[in-house]
């Protein structure tokens, strides 16, 4: 069960909660599935709870209004519930609330600050940081001595230069403000098909 006591407070106060059922997000209350970029779709702290008994459990989701950037990263808590020494680092440097994963094998880091643009995840280190259009399973099963969440603009950056974008062979986000731009004409197209054969 979700451990309600230990989820920090300020994240209580916002609209930005949903239910989920195998870790897709759904509207609290009913089985109609909700999206991390649809705000209509998000609930109370105190909704989510309601009906958290008839899901898996509740999540928050990042918004780009908000100044939370979260941190995840898999399978770094091994058997004797000991931190990989990647997570042991990322937590130590950013020192802000830290929680264990629903499956008790990885960590949610969720401080403040802002995400360089970019990927959002690294294969390679298994490390992956967001800041919108995202939502994390809460289990409020804490690993950081404290539930509140602190201001991290330079450790953030530091941690996604080291985690994150190095090394990273995935294709970078685009920005929104720069779609890239397509030259071929509908003829060029057309011109393109093969021609069918005369009879």
């Amino acid at each position: 069960p979700t451990q309600i006591n230990n989820i920090p407070s300020e994240l209580k106060q916002l609209r930005q909660w949903v239910c989920h059922k195998n870790k897709v997000p759904i509207i609290p209350g009913s089985e109609i599935a909700a999206s991390p970029s649809d705000p209509s779709t998000w609930r109370s702290f105190q909704e989510a709870i309601q009906y958290a008994g008839t899901s898996d459990g509740i999540g928050f989701v990042f918004s780009p209004d908000d100044p939370y950037v979260g941190v995840d990263i898999d399978h770094c808590i091994d058997d004797n519930n000991l931190l990989s020494a990647d997570a042991k680092t990322i937590v130590n440097t950013i020192k802000s609330y830290t929680e264990k994963s629903q499956s008790g094998t990885g960590i949610h880091v969720i401080c403040k600050g802002t995400l360089p643009e970019g990927a959002r995840r690294n294969t390679h280190t298994g490390v992956e940081m967001y800041s919108d259009k995202r939502f994390f399973v809460v289990t409020g099963d804490k690993l950081s001595k404290t539930s509140a969440i602190a201001e991290r603009p330079a450790e953030i950056i530091d941690m996604y230069n080291g985690y994150v974008a190095k090394n990273n062979k995935q294709m970078h986000v685009k920005s929104k403000t720069n779609p890239p731009q397509c030259n071929v004409t509908y003829e060029t197209i057309i011109g393109m098909l093969p021609k069918k054969k005369k009879e």
